[in-house]
């Protein structure tokens, strides 16, 4: 071990586009040489210090685009006093996820920002906001991650399986409908049975 402190690319797994995790620099001071951040290893404490660049990316589009988003529609749905937001979070919110600490953090953000804006237009007509927090759903993006990794996932939904699109749909048919009108500040677990409450 050295006293020197690591490179601001050191410790870290890099994103790519697809959202999974390449591989971490073989010289790696968090992961052993040649290994790969996934859902399986915890990173060290240390590690987590070094996710500020990933945790500014990450927070950029998950939850400061949210808050943008609502900030751009809430004022037309204030002047109709009607309508309706429905905010994505995920089941990482809820639970978090080892070596997902920005994404899990941004998500938590998100349930959050859902709670505390559906309180602050609850009496300005009928405008609700709710949130779902969806487990793993089949998409093209598990077809990247390691079937293992995927298998690892699935053993944690008590259904034994993945979501589907089409589920997913459904429930955000139901909260943006005319009939959801009282229920608002929620976040809506679609995960299988994974989360608890």
């Amino acid at each position: 071990m050295t006293s020197d402190p690591p490179r601001r690319d050191e410790g870290r797994a890099r994103i790519q586009d697809s959202g999974t995790a390449a591989p971490a620099p073989a010289h790696s001071s968090c992961l052993r040489p040649g290994s790969y951040s996934s859902a399986s290893r915890l990173l060290t404490p240390a590690c987590h210090l070094s996710l500020a660049l990933d945790m500014d990316r990450v927070y950029a589009v998950n939850l400061k685009g949210i808050f943008l988003t609502c900030r751009a529609v809430i004022p037309e749905m204030l002047a109709r006093r009607y309508g309706r937001i429905v905010n994505v979070a995920s089941i990482a919110g809820k639970e978090g996820n080892p070596t997902l600490v920005p994404y899990s953090s941004s998500k938590a953000g998100v349930i959050a920002l859902t709670k505390a804006l559906a309180k602050e237009v609850a009496d300005q007509g009928d405008i609700t906001v709710n949130s779902i927090a969806p487990g793993v759903v089949r998409t093209k993006i598990l077809d990247t991650i390691a079937p293992q990794t995927v298998q690892y996932m699935i053993s944690k939904i008590p259904m034994g399986r993945t979501g589907k699109i089409e589920e997913v749909a459904a429930l955000v048919h139901f909260l943006v409908s005319s009939e959801a009108s009282f229920t608002t500040g929620q976040c809506y677990d679609i995960s299988g049975g994974r989360a608890t409450y």
